[in-house]
C-alpha cells in the first residue's frame, strides 16, 4: 500500500525487439499438405465431415434453412409459461410462399400473440375446406411450416391455433401408455405394469381451439420438386478382430451408417460362448441406429422400432457370413446367402451420431452383451437420397 499511487512514468520502458527483414525466398520450401492424400489432411476432413453430419443431423431453429436440411429433427425450442396463452381475438397474418426448392412455406409474426401456442397446419383440395384429422399434416410451436409432402397441383392451406397448456409448458408430458405395449415386455425383460403418469401443474386446462385461418393455395408443379439423387458410401475393415472379454470402437468416417435409406452390414463371423444377449456390432442402442445381436441364441437385427429375428439357431465355433440388410423399408437377415429373417420397418429409424462398436453395445457395455469369438470382412453399405 506505500507504493501506491504509481508513478507510471518511473516504470522501466519495455524494449521491442527489431522486425526480421523480409523473406527473399531463398531456401527450401516446406509444404505442410501435399495432396489430397496426405494423412494429416485426411484426418482433418474426417473431423470436419463428422462434425458436420452431427450438426446438421439435429439443426436448431434458428439456423438457416433448418427445415430443409433436416425437416423430422429440428430443434424448435419451447415456451415456458406459467398461465395458458390465450387464443388471440385477431390472429396473426400468415404468408404462403414457395421455397427455393419449390416446397410450399407458411410463415406468421412470432409475436406475443402466438408465443406458447401450438399451431395446426392443415391442407386441402379447395377453399374454405371443411378442418378435420385427415386434413392436418402437421404441428408446430414455432412461426414457419414447411409442407415437404405437397403433392403436385394447387394445394390449399389452413392454419388452426390451439391452447394446450399440458403440452407445452415445457415441465412434462402427460402420458399414461401401458408398460405392456412394449416390445421388452413380450420377451419378459420387465415385469408388466403401469407406466408412471405425470401431471403437468397445468394439464387442469382443457385444450381450446381457435377459429381455422385459411391462408390461401400455391401451386407446386413437377418443374419444383426436388430432385434427388442417390448417394453410396462404404466402409471397410478387412482385420481380424479376436474378441475375449473387450470390445473395440470405430469411428465411421466419410459414411453415414443411418437408415436414412438403403443400408447393408456384412461381415464374416465365429462365435463363441459369449454373454446372453452378445452385440457383435452396434451403431446405436434399443431406439438410435441400428445392432445385431446374439438374442438367446438366434440372430436378431434391431433397427428403428422393430426386431428382425432369426429361427434357427446359431452355428458356435463355426465360420458364417451374416449380411442385415434394409431395403424398401424391410429389414432382412442373411446367413451364407439364405435369408433367415424379415421384417417391416413401421416408423423411420433416429439417428445416432456415435462411433461404431465391434463387440458390445454402444449405451452400455456389460457382461451379457459381451460377444466372444472374431469377426472378419467388415463392411458397411450406405445408400441415401440426396438433393
Amino acid at each position: 500500500r506505500d507504493t501506491y499511487p504509481v508513478d507510471l512514468d518511473k516504470l522501466p520502458t519495455q524494449t521491442w525487439k527489431p522486425v526480421a527483414g523480409e523473406n527473399d525466398g531463398s531456401g527450401a520450401p516446406v509444404v505442410s499438405i501435399e495432396s489430397a492424400e496426405d494423412p494429416v489432411y485426411q484426418q482433418l476432413l474426417s473431423i470436419i465431415q463428422r462434425t458436420r453430419r452431427y450438426v446438421y443431423a439435429s439443426p436448431r431453429i434458428d439456423m438457416k434453412n433448418a427445415y430443409e436440411v433436416r425437416k423430422d429433427w429440428v430443434q424448435e425450442g419451447r415456451s415456458r409459461q406459467a398461465i395458458p396463452q390465450p387464443i388471440p381475438e385477431e390472429p396473426p397474418k400468415i404468408s404462403l410462399t414457395l421455397t427455393e426448392k419449390g416446397l410450399p412455406k407458411l410463415t406468421w409474426p412470432n409475436d406475443k400473440r402466438v408465443i406458447g401456442l401450438i399451431a395446426q397446419i392443415h391442407r386441402g383440395t379447395k377453399p374454405e375446406f371443411e378442418i378435420g384429422d385427415q386434413t392436418r399434416i402437421g404441428t408446430t410451436e414455432t412461426n414457419c411450416f414447411v409442407d415437404f409432402d405437397a403433392p403436385v397441383g394447387e394445394n390449399f392451406y389452413a392454419v388452426v391455433f390451439v391452447c394446450d397448456p399440458a403440452k407445452t409448458c415445457g415441465t412434462c408430458y402427460v402420458d399414461s401408455t401401458l408398460a405392456k405395449e412394449l416390445d421388452a415386455l413380450g420377451q419378459g425383460i420387465v415385469p408388466e405394469r403401469r407406466a408412471m403418469e405425470n401431471r403437468c401443474p397445468l394439464s387442469m386446462f382443457q385444450p381450446k381451439n381457435g377459429a381455422p385461418v385459411y391462408v390461401g393455395s400455391v401451386n407446386v408443379s413437377e418443374q419444383t420438386q426436388t430432385e434427388k439423387k442417390l448417394e453410396k458410401s462404404v466402409f471397410t475393415q478387412t482385420a481380424e478382430y479376436h474378441l475375449q472379454n473387450g470390445f473395440l470402437t470405430s469411428p465411421i468416417d466419410g459414411i453415414d451408417a443411418n437408415a436414412d435409406g438403403e443400408l447393408s452390414i456384412s461381415f464374416d463371423v465365429k462365435c463363441e460362448p459369449s454373454g446372453k444377449w452378445a452385440v457383435p456390432l452396434s451403431y446405436g442402442h434399443w431406439d438410435r441406429g441400428w445392432f445385431i445381436q446374439n438374442f438367446e441364441g438366434v440372430w436378431r437385427f434391431r433397427i428403428g422400432n422393430i426386431n428382425c429375428d432369426s429361427q434357427q439357431p446359431i452355428p458356435m465355433g463355426k465360420w458364417v457370413h451374416l449380411e442385415a440388410v434394409l431395403k424398401n423399408g424391410e429389414a432382412k437377415i442373411y446367413q451364407d446367402g439364405e435369408e433367415i429373417a424379415s421384417a417391416k420397418l413401421n416408423a423411420p429409424p433416429r439417428l445416432w451420431l456415435g462411433d461404431l462398436f465391434i463387440g458390445q453395445y454402444a449405451l452400455t457395455q456389460k457382461p451379457e452383451y459381451q460377444f466372444n469369438g472374431v469377426i472378419r470382412n467388415l463392411k458397411i453399405e450406405s445408400v441415401r437420397e440426396t438433393d
